[in-house]
């Protein structure tokens, strides 16, 4: 290629998206003169959701793609003095297979578990997670979604039988907790605040980590249902609705619902909500001296190590199973304790795409298209997860030649003979994302073969919404999931996939009795003894309660491991108030000894008059390090789990106590 071509591609805008938060606007990148450095981003105008709006943190996406992290380019082996050894993709997948295969046929599926499928903007390899899972017959799976809506989902769960969203683009009142109170109404006099609430035309509640990852979180999330609920805000615009999606998240299923039979995890006998044990459980799963304890684990996009509570017991399990595998773009905390490293292709050199599909009236879901090629070594997860499944030897090769046969004379015919295929041999529908992406997926255009194992989700949306989908403007019939699915994979900036009515939020209600259950009984008798409890930060010993994980403007999930992303506060300072500094002794910028009972860290201090006596806070997305100069790992100020206990969580769905972690403060 010529320099005047290489010119003139990089001056191309490619479409995609931010990954750092559920929103996932979209934007658009301009490429380098190298054809890989981000030169410059903005907003997409053409996105349906978004429309061209992004804040500061999507700017800044080149640390993620370009950062000094330490980039994987081959499979990695552990060798037994914990060093690593690269070696040929052929035979990491082979060693893989063989060892889950061994621990499946020594104590079953149960006794691997599977983390991750996605974090905030990767999706799609999730999907082929699935096909793995199947392949050997794991049975129980977690991820962060773990650490902080389960018990919101459970609440959801029993009260209405389906997740609901506030629709604050049309509300009266925005209600806030637990979210960043920048953006949120302050509520100090209760009583006026509900007659306000209760007058209100519409009122749209979003509750976040500030109560999720909190003590009484469930108890939370089920109060701050009753308040919009009872006032008369479902259903209505401006109030809560039910959404449409493609996937199938923050819902439980009537089996985990169940009262006397609902699934547990099989050591500790923690609850299932959305399919997902608490990630806190892991290393009580792992290190029990039980027969059904957890011997291997599947990390993909996830990095526990850092991410769960208690990151010391962490990375003993971790060294406890007797196979570890990591799927990751980046050589974390997690992979370098795991016996297999596998590396993947970045969220911007491959198709993907997210199932934070909440939007309403107007629901979007958009596939997102390389923005460039990636370098040699790393595989996209839907290539990876086809390999383990096929060295697995699930696979029948006669059958998946009849199937990319019927594939090539159309989708019609393929949906039969796929149909067909799998009621024959259960064993192919549970490995099905894999055998839709070596069949249909070379069929479909623009080289997005990981789509394909969007095509039955986006089938069966058209069969349970056609309404929303004929309005969406794909007609009705069979043909429409299919008219749907090619608009989805032709549209770079996304689709709107349904318009619902706000009507149709009552027929999504799906309890038993099709009716809402205002009243949950285990939960109104946690409320009734809240009066004979010990307020948390009485204990002299712990006179502190610190916010293990405060997002600030440039925090962000742990994929960006480069703190030059950062524009300010690099180091992750400790915010102290004022009054307590003083207290102590400290100064802004100084140092202090931060100290919980699982680990005690110097670090650097910021006094901030806002913060409330009695409470510290450290912000997420730290103890994570990356490569100088010389090559050398640098790390950046302490990971918050450093500080926290497994054992510190919500008895209900086992999400974490960060915001109010006991600890205590000294001037260095």
């Amino acid at each position: 290629m010529s320099d005047e071509a290489g010119t003139v591609e990089s001056a191309e805008w490619h479409k995609t998206a931010c990954i750092l938060c559920e929103c996932n606007c979209g934007v658009e990148v301009r490429l380098g003169a190298n054809g890989r450095s981000f030169e410059r981003i903005r907003g997409d105008k053409a996105h349906p959701a978004s429309k061209g709006y992004t804040c500061e943190k999507a700017l800044r996406l080149d640390h993620y793609q370009n950062g000094r992290a330490e980039r994987l380019l081959s499979p990695m082996r552990r060798r037994d003095d914990g060093t690593y050894e690269a070696i040929d993709w052929d035979t990491a997948v082979r060693e893989i297979a063989e060892r889950l295969g061994a621990v499946r046929d020594a104590h079953g599926g149960e006794a691997i578990v599977y983390y991750g499928g996605g974090g905030q903007g990767n999706h799609l390899g999730g999907t082929y997670g699935t096909a793995t899972r199947g392949a050997f017959d794991v049975r129980f799976r977690t991820n962060a979604v773990a650490q902080e809506k389960t018990g919101e989902m459970l609440v959801m769960g029993k009260m209405f039988g389906t997740p609901l969203r506030g629709d604050f683009a049309n509300c009266e009142v925005a209600f806030f907790p637990g979210k960043n109170p920048w953006i949120s109404h302050s509520i100090p006099h209760a009583r006026t605040t509900l007659k306000a609430i209760a007058a209100a035309s519409g009122v749209a509640t979003f509750e976040d980590l500030g109560v999720q990852m909190n003590r009484y979180s469930t108890l939370v999330s089920y109060l701050e249902k009753l308040v919009w609920l009872l006032t008369g805000n479902l259903a209505i615009p401006g109030g809560q609705y039910a959404m449409t999606g493609i996937g199938n998240m923050l819902r439980m299923t009537r089996n985990e619902l169940h009262p006397t039979a609902a699934p547990v995890s099989p050591v500790v006998g923690a609850r299932i909500i959305g399919g997902l044990i608490p990630c806190n459980i892991l290393p009580e799963e792992i290190l029990a001296d039980h027969p059904r304890r957890y011997r291997a684990m599947i990390v993909e996009s996830g990095n526990p190590v850092n991410s769960v509570a208690d990151s010391r017991k962490m990375r003993e399990a971790m060294r406890a199973l007797d196979v570890s595998v990591c799927i990751d773009v980046f050589m974390t905390e997690t992979a370098r304790l795991s016996d297999y490293v596998l590396p993947a292709t970045t969220q911007f050199e491959k198709f993907e795409s997210t199932f934070f599909n909440f939007e309403y009236p107007r629901n979007v879901f958009h596939l997102r298209r390389p923005v460039l090629a990636p370098p040699d070594g790393p595989l996209p997860e839907p290539e990876i997860h086809a390999r383990i499944v096929e060295a697995a030897g699930i696979l029948d090769p006669e059958v998946m030649a009849a199937l990319r046969a019927a594939a090539d004379r159309g989708r019609d015919e393929f949906a039969a003979a796929f149909a067909e295929a799998t009621r024959n041999d259960p064993r192919l529908g549970a490995v099905g994302a894999v055998v839709l992406y070596r069949t249909l997926g070379p069929t479909l255009p623009h080289g997005a073969a990981a789509a394909a194992s969007l095509w039955p989700m986006v089938t069966r949306c058209a069969q349970i919404n056609p309404d929303g989908v004929e309005r969406a403007g794909f007609g009705t019939g069979p043909d429409a999931g299919n008219r749907l699915f090619d608009a989805i994979v032709d549209s770079p900036s996304g689709v709107v996939f349904t318009d619902d009515t706000w009507e149709a939020t009552w027929q999504r209600i799906k309890t038993d009795d099709g009716l809402v259950h205002v009243e949950i009984p285990e939960l109104l008798a946690e409320l009734a003894g809240l009066a004979n409890d010990t307020p948390p930060g009485d204990d002299p010993l712990w006179p502190m309660l610190l916010s293990a994980g405060e997002r600030r403007p440039f925090t962000a999930n742990t994929i960006i491991r480069d703190p030059a992303w950062r524009k300010k506060d690099r180091e992750g300072a400790l915010r102290v108030s004022t009054a307590d500094a003083a207290t102590i002794g400290l100064v802004d910028g100084g140092s202090a000894k931060l100290t919980t009972k699982r680990a005690s860290a110097v670090v650097v201090v910021m006094v901030d008059d806002t913060l409330q006596t009695g409470h510290i806070s450290l912000p997420n997305g730290l103890g994570l390090d990356h490569l100088d100069q010389s090559g050398g790992r640098v790390t950046t100020g302490v990971g918050t789990n450093e500080f926290t206990a497994m054992e510190d969580r919500d008895p209900w769905a086992g999400t974490p106590w960060h915001k109010t972690t006991p600890a205590r403060l000294e001037a260095v």
